[in-house]
């Protein structure tokens, strides 16, 4: 749960194979380029969570997680921290930072409208 006084969309995932196996259906070829194959299974949970985020914060369906958003390149770090994203559709477009933090074998992202 979060509370805040403005629009949040907020994603918590655990870390899990399938994120790895269905990674092609929301990473972009950009992302690609950012993702280290030592820190695979962090970043990818990391940029799915940005996404997740996002699209709640958007609360409105069709959005393609390839082509309508996209994650800037960033370093993982354990503490977590922020990065930048941005959701972009005819109608919408919005840049974000996205905070995440690693609680255990969770992973909690959110993003808030500024």
């Amino acid at each position: 749960m979060i509370i805040s006084n403005k629009n949040v969309g907020i994603d918590i995932q655990e870390y899990t194979p399938k994120i790895e196996r269905i990674a092609a259906k929301f990473v972009n070829k950009e992302e690609w380029k950012m993702i280290r194959l030592d820190l695979q299974k962090e970043q990818l949970h990391l940029v799915w969570g940005a996404k997740e985020s996002m699209y709640k914060l958007y609360g409105k369906r069709k959005v393609d997680f390839r082509g309508h958003m996209n994650i800037s390149p960033f370093e993982f770090n354990n503490d977590g921290g922020i990065i930048s994203g941005s959701l972009h559709k005819k109608e919408y477009q919005k840049n974000f930072n996205i905070h995440y933090k690693i609680l255990e074998d969770y992973l909690l992202v959110f993003c808030a409208d500024e």
